[in-house]
């Protein structure tokens, strides 16, 4: 089932970020109908990969994306997991990484342990979860720190940036 990201949470994630979008490599993990990623190449981004292993986001493209947008974006419907390795073995790196897990699946250990295994995300690029208030995230991990946690009901993004090495 499709939980698609609040419109006010939305909003929040790009008026953090406003002019960081522009020219940015943006991946939308768990991307659902694609809603994140779509509203990242509508602000301007360079590059936005959606991955998700459920078919709804292919539909969102027809409707959203224009002609001018289409060499921008790319779907991968596949495993996020999966995906994670390939995007690091193609040497891919991204500005923003943007996951939704679906609630109530403990997705967020493992996809933190994928993400330090699998290096895509720029030194000074952030990491961008969104999850349900109960869920208790790590402040920080032996690669990522958290930079900012906002609450929208009985949602939060919790973004993380990379220690400093």
């Amino acid at each position: 089932m499709l939980r698609p990201t609040q419109n006010k949470v939305k909003q929040a994630i790009f008026n953090i970020f406003q002019s960081e979008i522009v020219d940015a490599d943006f991946l939308d993990l768990f991307a659902g109908k694609g809603t994140i990623g779509f509203e990242a190449l509508s602000k301007g981004a360079r590059h936005v990969i959606l991955v998700d292993n459920q078919p709804a986001v292919r539909a969102s493209r027809r409707n959203t994306v224009t002609p001018l947008q289409e060499q921008k974006i790319e779907i991968i419907k596949q495993d996020v997991f999966l995906a994670i390795e390939k995007l690091f073995r193609n040497g891919s790196k991204f500005d923003f990484i943007f996951a939704d897990p679906p609630y109530h699946e403990n997705q967020y250990e493992k996809l933190l342990t994928g993400l330090v295994k699998y290096d895509i995300l720029k030194k000074s690029g952030f990491l961008i979860l969104e999850h349900y208030w109960k869920e208790v995230l790590p402040e920080e991990n032996n690669v990522f720190k958290l930079w900012k946690k906002k609450k929208y009901g009985d949602t939060v993004l919790s973004i993380y940036q990379k220690k400093e090495e």
